[in-house]
């Protein structure tokens, strides 16, 4: 076309096309330039480019859809910058919460912010610090939990020092535990009330030690003495020392006692009164039965009594007095087992009482009084001379024992009681 005007200068097409082709330059270059301001995000500048194309070509469809797409562009920036203000005064107030070491409040609001604004960085980094800091103080808790719960077992088993020591540790951990200082304060009490009762523990010991001294010499009536003296030193008897305190006065009145005891055994058998000194000797071995001193006497004394015991039975067997005399002659064979009176004496003494006791049965039985019937019959079951003598007294007559006899007389006392 410029070649053609310089031909013909008044050539009207040629003008015409150079001015649309010119045009057409401009919108492109306008359009250049909108494009590269929109990727650099300069969305005002490329819309003021855009516009310049639509003011030269109203109907332009790129220009008008870059305008559009800029235009929202701005909108979701302004959005975006909207979200970013509110997200940052959640971040502001998460700033705050975590400089108070209020972590799980501090993660709350950078969540918030991350809501309001997913890509905020900053409330992301929040968060991972916050989580940080929170496991920390977890770790810190189960230190301080484990040093507290140490200590209270150090208490409870009156291991005051090392109580301390562990509740100093979770104080250093934490400083504001609960409970740890007032029980420092408690653990320290104990600690000066045992270096009383340490001081009253040694005087209890000593005093201890020093009635078992006059124990061991005989001096009953002094370690008892030292003993009492226990008591007003630990009125509420928690030291074991009053509880051992305590049995060794007994002993200590157990052996006063038996001292007593021997001393009266020996003046009666002395005196040649051996009943009264074995009823002595016999106190002592109910306080102390395996007591040899003591049984030895009354075997001494036993051995004395022998040919008295066995006179009062044949005294008493001529009286009738059969089971008295059977006591006596059992008594002279508990001594004496080869004692041939005695072996005889006891022989015709439960002849007699087999005699005697079948015969009460009778009257029992005959006065329907079969309980006592029983009683009686059953002690001739008891006697193993029952069995023995029947020929001799029965079996003449009634071709039956006495013993069978009162075998068949507890049947039918048991079958009338049962009518």
């Amino acid at each position: 076309w410029e070649q053609a005007l310089k031909l013909n200068p008044a050539h009207q097409g040629a003008k015409d096309g150079i001015g649309r082709a010119k045009l057409e330059l401009t919108k492109i270059e306008h359009h250049k330039s909108a494009q590269s301001y929109f990727q650099a995000g300069e969305y005002d500048k490329a819309i003021a480019e855009w516009e310049k194309i639509v003011q030269l070509d109203s109907a332009h469809k790129e220009a008008k859809e870059g305008i559009e797409k800029a235009q929202k562009e701005i909108a979701r920036i302004a959005e975006e910058e909207k979200k970013k203000a509110e997200a940052a005064e959640y971040y502001r107030e998460a700033e705050s919460y975590f400089a108070g070491s209020k972590y799980q409040e501090a993660i709350t609001q950078w969540q918030k912010a991350l809501d309001v604004y997913p890509a905020y960085q900053e409330a992301k980094d929040g968060i991972k610090n916050a989580e940080k800091e929170l496991a920390r103080l977890e770790k810190v808790k189960q230190e301080v939990d484990m040093y507290y719960r140490q200590g209270e077992s150090y208490f409870n088993n009156r291991q005051y020092q090392e109580a301390v020591a562990s509740w100093e540790k979770a104080l250093e951990l934490n400083t504001g535990h609960e409970k740890t200082n007032s029980m420092i304060t408690k653990a320290r009490e104990e600690i000066a009330r045992i270096g009383e009762e340490e001081t009253i523990k040694k005087e209890i010991d000593d005093i201890y030690l020093a009635g078992n001294n006059y124990f061991d010499s005989r001096d009953y009536k002094q370690a008892m003495m030292e003993w009492a003296k226990i008591s007003s030193l630990d009125p509420e008897k928690k030291n074991p020392r009053s509880k051992q305190a305590a049995e060794g006065i007994a002993k200590a009145k157990t052996e006063l006692a038996k001292s007593e005891y021997f001393a009266q055994a020996e003046k009666y058998y002395q005196a040649k009164k051996y009943e009264e000194a074995n009823v002595e000797w016999q106190k002592i071995l109910e306080l102390d039965p395996e007591n040899a001193e003591a049984a030895k006497g009354i075997e001494r004394a036993n051995k004395e009594l022998v040919p008295l015991w066995f006179n009062q039975g044949e005294l008493l067997f001529s009286r009738e007095e059969y089971e008295k005399a059977l006591e006596k002659w059992e008594a002279v064979l508990k001594t004496n087992a080869y004692h041939e009176g005695a072996q005889e004496g006891v022989k015709k003494a439960k002849e007699k009482l087999v005699v005697v006791y079948y015969k009460l049965g009778q009257e029992h039985s005959a006065n329907a009084e079969y309980e006592n019937a029983i009683l009686e019959w059953e002690k001739v079951l008891d006697m193993e001379e029952g069995k023995e003598i029947y020929l001799s007294l029965w079996d003449k007559t009634l071709r039956i024992s006495v013993y069978k006899k009162a075998q068949s007389g507890v049947k039918k006392a048991e079958s009338k009681l049962t009518e």
